[in-house]
C-alpha cells in the first residue's frame, strides 16, 4: 500500500501535514430517484439521487472538512455533501485516507460514493463512456479553487 508507506514516511520524517485530500471514484452521476444508496442509517440524512459528490472525514479531520466544504461552496462547484463520521463506518476505511488517519493526519475522501451509486463499479461495464466528463471537469475546477484558497 503506497499511501501507508507514504504517510508513515512523512510522519517519521517530521513533515507537518495540513491535510490530505483523497479523490476516490468521482465520475459517475445518476440523478434518478433511488439511484443513491448509503450504509445503514445514513440514508435518513442524505438524498436518494446520485447527483452530488460526497466529502467524508473522521473526527480528527473535522476542521479540515468544514474549511473544505465552505471554500468549495463559496467558489461554486458541483453539489457537495459533507459528513464527519466515526471510524466505525467501515466503508470509509477502504481507501487511502485511512493510512493518513493512522498516521495522525487530517484527511478527507471526495467521492461519488462508488458502489453505493455506480452499478459498474469494478465490473466489466466500468468503462469510460459511463462517466460524466462535464461534471468531472467542474469538480476539477472547484478543487483547484479550494486548494488555491489555502483553506
Amino acid at each position: 500500500m503506497g499511501s501507508l508507506r507514504y504517510a508513515d514516511g512523512l510522519r517519521d520524517g517530521g513533515v507537518r501535514i495540513r491535510g490530505m485530500i483523497n479523490l476516490e471514484m468521482t465520475g459517475y452521476f445518476n440523478p434518478q430517484p433511488g439511484a443513491q444508496l448509503f450504509p445503514p442509517f445514513l440514508q435518513l440524512f442524505y438524498p436518494d439521487r446520485g447527483d452530488f459528490l460526497g466529502v467524508a472525514g473522521n473526527l480528527r479531520s473535522l476542521g479540515l472538512g468544514r474549511a473544505f466544504v465552505r471554500a468549495w461552496r463559496e467558489g461554486g462547484g458541483p453539489p457537495l455533501l459533507g459528513a464527519t463520521l466515526p471510524f466505525i463506518f467501515s466503508t470509509l476505511a477502504i481507501s487511502d485516507q485511512l493510512n493518513f488517519w493512522y498516521a495522525g493526519c487530517p484527511a478527507l475522501m471526495i467521492s461519488d460514493t462508488a458502489f453505493f451509486r455506480n452499478p459498474n463499479y469494478h465490473e466489466y461495464s466500468d468503462r469510460p463512456e459511463t462517466l460524466d466528463y462535464e461534471r468531472m471537469a467542474a469538480q476539477t475546477e472547484a478543487l483547484a479553487r479550494v486548494l488555491g484558497s489555502g483553506l
